[in-house]
């Protein structure tokens, strides 16, 4: 609903322009003449609503909000509890995705969130181009590489299979570990064919290889609200697969590795520590509940 809501607002505003530059280009009012006996519209007015239907299809708008009401005792972050009784906003998000043609998308994400003092700040969360190729096979679907500002293998993953983040981040980002995007280079693959509609419809549709799914970078390796603070590079990989494949994919077995160097200012590459982080997961994901 909110996709159709802001591409026909897109679609309204965009046709004016377009009706408007017609008018220009003609210096008044389109002839009379020209216009057909019934009541359909003018051939040149069609172009440009085929135009305007073309560019509304390339354009995707998307949001996610985090809204809550506190009330009661919450801990402080420096000890003791404080009392809570007030509207607050956890983050906010605003997507804009651009197809110009299958193999390539364009997409740009805000992320609002609030500062210490109070105020609202809004920053780049993604940005990147993706390189996509509609390819299934046995082996592989859907293999891709974004290039910009980008996912990271674990936490897009593990957000569209622990829905407990619409309480939080995820335990890894929330003990410092890494967030969920940086700069640098993401490809990525589902193993084997897609799932049934079925299955994706009333489970999941993310992710949704019949043997799981593969995703390996490199990476600056200082999140995409840090600074790059040397030149080392950080390389991560995630391999989640289906044991039982479509028998009961419901199952899933993961495994995340981060290879690379600390991001401390003022040292080189090999006298940086050792960025070293290995992780497991096993997930069930049914229509009603996931554990």
């Amino acid at each position: 609903m909110r996709r159709t809501v802001a591409g026909v607002a897109m679609a309204a505003v965009l046709t004016m322009a377009v009706v408007d530059m017609e008018r220009e280009a003609w210096g008044q009012e389109a002839p009379q003449a020209v216009q057909p006996a019934q009541s359909l519209p003018h051939p040149e007015d069609a172009k440009a609503w085929e135009a305007v239907y073309r560019m509304g299809k390339m354009l995707k708008f998307e949001t996610v909000l985090f809204l809550h009401y506190r009330y009661g005792y919450q801990a402080r972050s420096g000890g003791g509890y404080a009392y809570a009784n007030s509207f607050s906003i956890g983050r906010g998000y605003l997507t804009m995705k651009v197809t110009p043609a299958a193999w390539f998308e364009g997409r740009i994400t805000l992320d609002s969130s609030q500062d210490t003092t109070g105020d609202f700040k809004i920053r780049l969360k993604y940005l990147y181009g993706l390189l996509k190729l509609p390819i299934e096979t046995v082996a592989i679907s859907d293999p891709g590489i974004e290039l910009g500002m980008v996912h990271m293998p674990w936490l897009d993953y593990e957000e569209h299979v622990n829905w407990y983040r619409m309480q939080g981040t995820m335990f890894m980002e929330r003990n410092k570990l890494f967030n969920s995007a940086d700069l640098g280079i993401t490809a990525f693959a589902l193993l084997g064919k897609k799932l049934p509609k079925k299955y994706q419809e009333e489970v999941n549709g993310k992710y949704p290889g019949t043997w799981g799914s593969i995703s390996l970078g490199v990476y600056n390796g200082s999140g995409y609200h840090g600074i790059e603070n040397n030149a080392g590079k950080s390389f991560e990989g995630r391999i989640s697969v289906r044991p039982i494949g479509p028998v009961f994919p419901n199952l899933q077995l993961s495994y995340f590795v981060i290879a690379g160097r600390g991001n401390m200012a003022g040292t080189r590459d090999y006298m940086a520590p050792e960025w070293v982080s290995h992780a497991i997961m096993a997930s069930l994901e049914h229509r009603y509940f996931v554990v």
